[in-house]
């Protein structure tokens, strides 16, 4: 199958699904009388309680009507009515108290199981909270250490790049004095001027292939006098 077909079978699929869901969107909606009802939901009297099966092929089923309920057995061989026209009594109203007495309970076991879960969630907050708090107290020198260390590097790097020496960054720059002064200014010792032996072009030496640097100042040649 190739991709063109199954896109316009799921296609086909989803437009179905969609005027399915329309149609009983309407029904409810509008309360429309389909085949088999021919009656509103208002004016029902007819109603099915409960059923309860007894295995795959029977069961009990208990139905309404017009206020009286009729106990009966779904069967394949035949359908039995067990109790006729049921009216509630003194036993009835007892063990329908004791279902709504046993509902309140179990409504107020759920509150109680929420509110456990939630002082449980609220504890387990604050003591992630409390480990948070103690990793940053202890982590706190290491990233003051890592972030001096950034600073001096960038610093170095923008002492490069403008041709200047770095200035290396000490316990002594991160002192600062009790009085409130502000510390004097680093200086930085002065380059020494270059010779002038270095700065002098080699000079030729006659009668040979070796070479001498002139000197700023030449020393006078003694001459003998005949």
């Amino acid at each position: 199958m190739d991709p063109s077909s199954l896109l316009r079978m799921l296609g086909g699929l989803a437009v179905v699904l969609a005027i399915l869901s329309g149609a009983l969107w309407m029904v409810r909606r509008f309360d429309l009388r389909l085949p088999g009802r021919a009656i509103s939901s208002i004016d029902r009297r007819l109603e099915l309680i409960e059923t309860l099966p007894i295995d795959g092929r029977r069961m009990i089923a208990l139905v309404r009507r017009d206020g009286h309920e009729h106990l009966m057995l779904i069967a394949p061989e035949g359908h039995l009515i067990i109790e006729n026209a049921i009216t509630k009594d003194a036993t009835d109203i007892a063990a329908e108290e004791e279902r709504a007495l046993a509902r309140a309970e179990a409504a107020v076991r759920r509150e109680e199981q929420r509110e456990a879960r939630a002082a449980a969630a609220a504890e387990a907050v604050e003591s992630f909270s409390i480990l948070v708090d103690r990793a940053r107290q202890r982590t706190a020198p290491a990233a003051a250490a890592f972030t001096s260390a950034l600073e001096h590097a960038a610093r170095s790097i923008a002492s490069a790049r403008s041709g200047t020496a770095p200035v290396a960054a000490t316990a002594a720059d991160a002192t600062v004095d009790p009085t409130g002064a502000s510390p004097a200014p680093r200086t930085e010792p002065a380059a020494a001027a270059p010779s002038t032996d270095a700065m002098q072009p080699p000079v030729p030496l006659p009668g040979g292939t070796r070479t001498r640097r002139a000197t700023a100042v030449e020393t006078p040649q003694e001459t003998d006098v005949a």
